[in-house]
């Protein structure tokens, strides 16, 4: 499983380093009191740490990314030819939560529409969507909405703000400047067609974990960012509203991007299972952990979770490593996936451990140092 698991998602070392995270940002631009519900999906949300992010739109139909009609300079009609040729009979929304949990995943989150504006949803308020637009027909987060409900797995719902697809969207901003869209447009009216299709997401599938909004960095003007979260705390009193940051602590959202038929590559499943079996040894360095005293550093990072230190040595050739001070004394130490001693030496300027012989794991050395006493 070592070498395995090293060759595959070493990649996603750096997660313990510097998260891509997923933080709530709605606080400056709310000042009252936050509810009690809302402070404990914080709390849940910061213990989950890791995450399935699901990208997967009528753009897999071009073997492609979210961002293809951008890359490529896709105009907005020639873009309407594709979903036509969207019809994923092979999606199982349940299979999906399945391998989420067999990966070790918390949580789910889902693009419900990215910046090409088309819905993957029974949106109402406009034909841009997968039942209206698609010979599939069937609305596809209601299925995974109730997959992940039923199997107890918190759904968050990407929803872009940004829209190369709107005739609304006006003007336009950094991007989507090649989809030849009418030169002009009414934005209130795109705003409060936003606010619609995320009504629509907040009232009819259930409840939901959290709403990732994206696309503000496009350009700049008056997003009426207040009304909008307003609107969803008004619907959804628990969730979080989120977007993409670094740092310390924070969660990480391991990508697939599904294949046109509906299921996820087979090379992406592997992956996603030695994951998942490397979080079944390690995972109590990662669940419900915070950030760790030591900054990152060039060998690793370190967690927290009460009175133990995990320390992560992700590249560090040598078995003795320093640590700073770490605010109390350390009572034990041991290695994670096996349980030996870890010899430790304290003094003024700190700790040093030395690790076992032995074989290292090669993506993540995990020592749990246990303060007190």
């Amino acid at each position: 499983m070592r070498s395995r698991f090293g060759v595959t998602i070493r990649r996603c070392r750096a997660a313990l380093v510097s998260l891509a995270a997923v933080l709530p940002i709605a606080a400056a631009a709310q000042q009252a009191a936050v509810p009690a519900e809302r402070l404990a999906s914080r709390e849940a949300y910061a213990d989950w740490k890791v995450g399935l992010f699901v990208h997967w739109g009528v753009y897999s139909v071009l073997m492609d990314g979210e961002w293809v009609m951008q890359n490529r300079g896709i105009r907005a009609r020639e873009y309407e030819r594709i979903p036509p040729q969207f019809n994923p009979s092979a999606f199982d929304a349940a299979a999906w939560v399945r391998l989420a949990r067999e990966a070790g995943l918390r949580y789910i989150t889902m693009t419900t529409k990215h910046h090409d504006g088309f819905a993957m949803w029974d949106t109402k308020l406009t034909p841009w969507n997968v039942v209206d637009s698609t010979p599939y027909g069937k609305d596809v987060i209601r299925q995974l909405a109730d997959a992940s409900r039923a199997a107890g797995m918190p759904l968050f719902l990407y929803y872009s703000q940004l829209d190369w697809h709107h005739p609304d969207f006006w003007p336009l901003g950094g991007t989507g400047h090649g989809a030849g869209r009418p030169e002009g447009g009414d934005w209130s009216r795109y705003l409060a067609f936003m606010d619609g299709q995320l009504r629509e997401l907040l009232t009819g599938y259930g409840p939901v974990a959290g709403v990732w909004l994206d696309g503000l960095w496009d350009k700049g003007g008056d997003w009426q960012l207040e009304q909008t979260y307003r609107l969803i705390h008004q619907l959804q009193p628990a969730a979080l509203i989120a977007s993409n940051h670094n740092g310390p602590g924070a969660n990480y959202l391991v990508n697939v991007g599904p294949m046109p038929d509906g299921r996820i590559q087979p090379e992406f499943v592997e992956r996603l299972l030695v994951m998942g079996q490397w979080l079944r040894t390690y995972g109590e360095s990662v669940y419900g952990t915070r950030a760790g005293p030591v900054p990152p550093r060039p060998w690793g990072a370190t967690t927290r979770k009460a009175d133990t230190i995990y320390v992560h040595v992700l590249d560090w050739p040598d078995r003795i490593l320093a640590l700073p001070p770490l605010g109390g004394r350390v009572r034990s130490a041991r290695r994670l996936g096996d349980g030996a001693a870890v010899a430790i030496r304290e003094g003024p300027e700190g700790i040093t451990l030395t690790l076992p012989d032995g074989p290292r794991d090669p993506v993540d050395e995990v020592v749990a140092l246990i303060l007190g006493g």
